[in-house]
């Protein structure tokens, strides 16, 4: 169970501007593969024969594959901004009940230990114990049943509004919808040298 201390650093909310940001990324993507088809369509009126069927085909197969990408970004962004709305709500019911405890001269430590008179704090610890149980089945990431669990984990992570250490698991989604341009430094070694050092024939 994370600790007082550690639960008031969580940011929920980056989840809504991680899903605002692929969102837009998304829609220029979307255009750009409506202005890749119109283009085939709209050479069709000077450029004939079998190059230019061949070219519409791989085109046409170009950006059905695209759509159903963007489809996959776009349920990515409702699972974000589902995710950060439960998490927010039962935040506030874990931070009301604390401030209930406290209110009524309870004093609630980092471990969720609730001292003070013995029958209110029995009480209060029971009631901050249950809506934390509450809270972390929401912010488990195998119990969330979605396809893109692993993205529930990204409000854990503190340097998520400062860098784009948090979103390294989804750079290719963003890639996709033209948000963070690959580099060669950030692909891995491999046993003949770093990317950045490739072997070169002399």
């Amino acid at each position: 169970m994370p600790t007082r201390s550690e639960i008031e650093r969580w940011k929920p909310a980056a989840l809504l501007d991680v899903a605002a940001r692929l969102r837009a990324g998304d829609a220029d993507y979307a255009g750009q593969l409506d202005r890749m088809r119109s283009g085939i369509q709209n050479a069709g009126s000077h450029w004939h024969g079998e190059s230019y069927d061949a070219a519409y085909d791989r085109i046409g197969t170009d950006c059905d594959i695209g759509a159903r990408t963007s489809r996959e970004i776009l349920e990515l962004t409702d699972v974000l901004d589902q995710g950060a709305n439960n998490l927010v709500s039962h935040l506030t019911v874990v931070n009301t009940k604390t401030a209930e405890a406290e209110a009524d001269q309870c004093t609630v430590a980092d471990d969720w230990s609730v001292t003070g008179d013995a029958a209110k704090a029995e009480q209060y610890s029971s009631a901050i114990g249950v809506a934390l149980r509450e809270l972390m089945v929401v912010a488990d990431p195998a119990a969330s049943g979605q396809p893109w669990g692993p993205a529930l984990n990204l409000w854990t992570d503190h340097d998520i509004g400062s860098g784009e250490r948090a979103l390294e698991q989804f750079q290719h989604v963003q890639e996709w919808a033209g948000r963070i341009p690959p580099t060669v430094s950030d692909l891995p070694s491999t046993s003949l040298g770093s990317t950045d050092n490739p072997p070169r024939v002399k």
